[in-house]
């Protein structure tokens, strides 16, 4: 009887322990696939949230200096101001929505205190649109007092936030995969570009509206101006060298060099800018400017967006892998397990049952009992 027992402990125990390991494996295995399906689940969320706030990044500072020039011009604002505004909102609001709706996604730190400011923040622009568009149609004596004042104080505490908040995206997917991490480092790079290059679009604007000789400091400020938006150009090129980009993203950085650095637009630029230094009126209408600088700085906008719908395109492929592979790990598991049950119940039904009648069987003859039924019964496979 007690060898009977140990025969049965002993092979199922040797069937439990491989059965324990092989699950102990493939149990690892799926709880790294599910760490990997997380993270791209992350890596994806994360790089819409990014795209999202851009558009409003962006979009807003077109706002706020298309809206100002409006609220603060002398007559009734001009039509086609007036359009780039709405234009400009048309692209901020419902980016803004999207940030909000996203960011709740994200498990990150003070991230209820942010979507809450940020939602406030949206809703207090929202009703100050309403209204600026009603002055925009008044004379200047006519318009809320202060409404300027409280549209670009507003403008700006949002872009303070959205900074805030990229800060943190960029925490939350660093390091987590390369190709993400080079497709936000390009975003900061552009926007680099993008808003110096905006600041230096305002400043020969208001050189021009001025229309009176610049001063050395506003002469200095704008050639640093240049000076970091050559830097931010030089970091995307060095994020480009070395690298396997997709071609969209490729023409865009293309497309956005030859517009923004055309030599036709820079020389432009110095035309007019030696032009106000002088103190002589401006050889280019302040509208003309602001149709050639523009659509300029939008290339540069396209790029950014291209690269983070890049960032967005790979981390949707990461889902995807993860996702199958996190299936293919658990039909492993699960079929580990089912080849444990099965062995015991094998063991039990087809190899200790069998063993035990011919033990009983070999016993009765070794006490002298020559009926060997049970013992040919056994040898024969019945």
């Amino acid at each position: 009887m007690f060898r009977r027992v140990s025969a049965n402990v002993l092979l199922k125990s040797v069937i439990a322990v491989v059965g324990a390991v092989l699950v102990a494996v493939l149990a690892n295995g799926a709880w790294d696939a599910w760490r990997a399906y997380g993270t791209a689940t992350r890596l994806e969320t994360v790089a819409d949230v990014a795209s999202s706030a851009f558009r409003a990044l962006h979009n807003l500072r077109l706002d706020r200096s298309f809206t100002l020039r409006g609220l603060t011009f002398d007559g009734i604002a001009p039509a086609g101001q007036l359009k780039q505004a709405e234009e400009a909102r048309a692209g901020e609001f419902p980016a803004l929505a999207s940030t909000v709706a996203n960011l709740r996604l994200i498990d990150m730190p003070e991230r209820d205190a942010l979507v809450d400011r940020l939602d406030k923040l949206t809703q207090t622009l929202t009703a100050l649109a309403k209204d600026s568009a009603v002055d925009w149609s008044k004379p200047k004596a006519e318009r809320r007092p202060g409404l300027d004042k409280q549209y670009e104080a507003t403008v700006n505490d949002l872009l303070t936030l959205l900074d805030n908040i990229n800060e943190r995206l960029v925490a939350q997917a660093k390091y987590s995969d390369p190709f993400v991490d080079q497709m936000l480092a390009m975003r900061d790079a552009v926007w680099l570009v993008r808003y110096n290059g905006g600041d230096g679009s305002v400043t020969v604007s208001n050189g021009i509206v001025a229309n009176k000789k610049m001063s050395v400091e506003q002469l200095q400020r704008y050639a640093n101006i240049v000076g970091r938006t050559q830097a931010g150009w030089d970091m995307v090129e060095k994020l480009r060298v070395g690298s396997v980009l997709p071609p969209a993203l490729v023409t865009a950085i293309d497309r956005a060099k030859a517009s923004y650095f055309a030599p036709e637009f820079v020389a432009k630029a110095n035309e007019i800018l030696a032009a106000l230094a002088a103190g002589s009126p401006s050889p280019m209408p302040v509208n003309d400017w602001t149709n050639q600088s523009v659509p300029r700085l939008a290339s540069m906008t396209t790029l950014a967006e291209t690269a983070l719908d890049a960032g967005k395109q790979h981390a949707a492929g990461l889902v995807s892998s993860a996702r199958w592979n996190l299936i293919a790990k658990l039909a492993m598991l699960i079929g580990a397990a089912a080849f444990v049950g099965i062995g015991f119940m094998l063991v039990s039904r087809r190899v200790m049952g069998p063993l035990a009648v011919l033990q009983t069987a070999m016993m009765k003859v070794a006490n002298g009992d020559l009926a060997v039924e049970e013992l040919h019964a056994v040898t024969a496979g019945r």
